[in-house]
């Protein structure tokens, strides 16, 4: 149960994360990039605690498949979540000056990738 609660924090650090990447790329400012920085280390010191609940944890939830799905779903979060940060810092500086409709639209583009990792997160539990 705990790893469960764990796995809603990380959730919600990544909704958090979520919206701090859309404000950086709709105002740019230097206090949005602060921001970002911060929901950044904060959801990966959630991804961390869930590993640190217990060395033996991948045994004690042998049988509860669910569980154990998303143990190893949030074990793959720092390989995805270092691709998609660099990609977002990469594009924003291509896209931050890029006025207009296709502008707003390919930064949104990147602010919604975290929707559909937040929903896998969400069908494990």
């Amino acid at each position: 149960a705990e790893c469960i609660l764990r796995a809603l924090d990380v959730v919600h650090a990544l909704q958090f994360e979520r919206g701090r990447t859309g404000l950086l790329l709709s105002i740019g400012s230097e206090s949005t990039k602060e921001e970002l920085g911060k929901a950044q280390a904060s959801t990966n010191a959630f991804i961390k605690g869930i590993d640190e609940l217990d060395a033996d944890l991948d045994n004690k939830l042998r049988g509860l498949d669910e569980a154990l799905g998303l143990v190893n779903e949030v074990r793959q979060m720092p390989t995805w979540l270092k691709r998609d940060r660099l990609c977002v810092q990469k594009r924003y500086m291509i896209l931050k000056d890029m006025e207009g409709t296709n502008g707003w639209a390919a930064r949104y583009a990147l602010a919604a990738k975290y929707n559909s990792r937040v929903d896998v997160i969400l069908g494990c539990i």
